[in-house]
């Protein structure tokens, strides 16, 4: 008890020292506030005074800088070029690409046919070098309003405004998907977008191979792409939008249709979760090549841009296909792209950031959405359909019993009716 009364007593000493020099503080903060006040406007004055020298302007006349900064992989690198080339296409801006881009770009498609155009080395008035460190005097003007909460899903309908296109430096944002813009360029972007050919040899003997080993000597087959992700997408797909990783069900349905339209088909599996598509993809009666890469590479967030082998291999497995059935993401996206053919999506996908840019782009379900030139994309429910073909039923059964309660409501209603006459 003893012990307890003297700490009791020792905390509230050193709270009620604790108080007298906040109060100390608090005065002596008072009694400085102008000088506080005009140290921190000197400061300010000072930062502005040197941003105004240290940033250049770009000559009033020439076209206006285009570059994108986000550091997503493969699929979102692809469609934030695909963006600037149109906009470039369409208003005459520059496209410019970081180091990092430059590099990851260049490890997958032919450099020659990409024709990148990179900041730090093309633009060298622009930067200065400080302790082996390019840095930039170009100030990159984000202009665009967001559409919602979801990061850097912006509205780039300003770009048309003629002042955007003279004399200044634009970024465009981390992750832009303009198909609304770059759709009508897809022939010129395919051909930008030319796989290195170690990938596309890779893919063509992993065809070849799985043709020797189902014993098939016929060259008339239907090679159908599924692009399935997973891993840690799900989480993604979770917080951002309330949805989930797309069934098994909605791949079988998919599967089925393309199995009626066409003859020999062999599907063949990409996906960064193999064993789950090994365990539930493998549907009697129908012929699947699971091929894509058991092993993907991981997103490393203190190296996002990294390159791997696999990611070639798998993109150009899928573009060697005939047709493609997709999941999610900007990568399964551009595999569809590249292959061309028929396309089969989810209406799940629909509400993502990518679905929306689909639809935009002239690749939705409904005639007023559909503007695409080519094969057809295809959108069914991402749901499963015994899920639905319970409720069916569990709405029938509903109905057969109110129907059986009001019949014998109304029997008894007539019943008390006749007796009490």
């Amino acid at each position: 008890m003893i012990k307890r009364t003297l700490t009791l007593k020792m905390l509230r000493g050193i709270s009620y020292t604790a108080k007298i020099r906040l109060r100390q503080w608090i005065w002596i903060l008072w009694a400085m506030k102008k000088k506080l006040f005009g140290l921190v406007f000197t400061f300010l004055f000072l930062a502005r005074v040197c941003l105004f020298f240290w940033f250049v302007s770009l000559p009033p006349e020439g076209a206006s800088l285009l570059c994108s900064f986000g550091k997503g992989r493969l699929g979102n690198q692809m469609s934030s070029l695909a963006t600037m080339y149109s906009f470039s296409r369409k208003y005459g801006m520059r496209p410019f690409v970081t180091e990092d881009q430059f590099h990851q770009l260049n490890y997958y498609f032919e450099s020659e046919k990409l024709g990148l155009s990179l900041i730090e080395k093309d633009l060298p008035q622009y930067h200065v070098n400080i302790l082996g460190f390019k840095i930039s005097r170009i100030w990159w003007e984000l202009p665009w309003n967001s559409i919602d909460n979801v990061a850097s899903n912006f509205n780039y309908s300003e770009i048309a405004k003629p002042h955007f296109h003279k004399g200044k430096a634009i970024d465009i944002g981390n992750y832009p998907n303009e198909i609304r813009f770059y759709k009508d360029f897809l022939p010129e972007l395919k051909e930008k977008f030319t796989l290195k050919e170690r990938f596309v040899e890779k893919a063509e003997r992993k065809l070849r191979d799985e043709l020797l080993k189902r014993k098939i000597v016929s060259s008339n087959v239907t090679w159908v792409g599924i692009h399935n992700r997973r891993g840690d997408y799900g989480q993604h797909l979770k917080a951002l939008y309330n949805l989930s990783l797309l069934s098994a069900d909605y791949f079988n349905r998919a599967m089925k249709y393309f199995s009626s339209h066409f003859s020999n088909v062999i599907f063949v599996v990409v996906t960064d979760d193999m064993e789950w598509a090994e365990s539930n993809l493998n549907f009697p009666g129908m012929q699947v090549a699971f091929i894509g890469h058991n092993i993907v590479l991981q997103k490393d967030i203190k190296n996002p841009l990294a390159t791997g082998e696999d990611i070639g291999d798998d993109l150009a497995l899928l573009a060697a296909c005939n047709h493609t059935i997709l999941s999610y993401g900007t990568f399964g996206q551009w595999a569809a792209f590249l292959a061309g053919g028929e396309v089969i999506i989810s209406t799940t996908a629909a509400h993502t950031k990518e679905g929306r840019e689909i639809r935009e782009g002239g690749f939705g379900w409904t005639e007023t959405e559909r503007r695409m030139v080519g094969k057809r994309w295809i959108w069914i429910s991402g749901t499963d359909k015994e899920d639905k073909d319970e409720n069916i039923e569990s709405k029938v059964s509903d109905l057969k019993m109110n129907s059986l309660k009001n019949m014998l409501f109304l029997v008894f209603c007539q019943f008390w009716i006749s007796g009490f006459y």
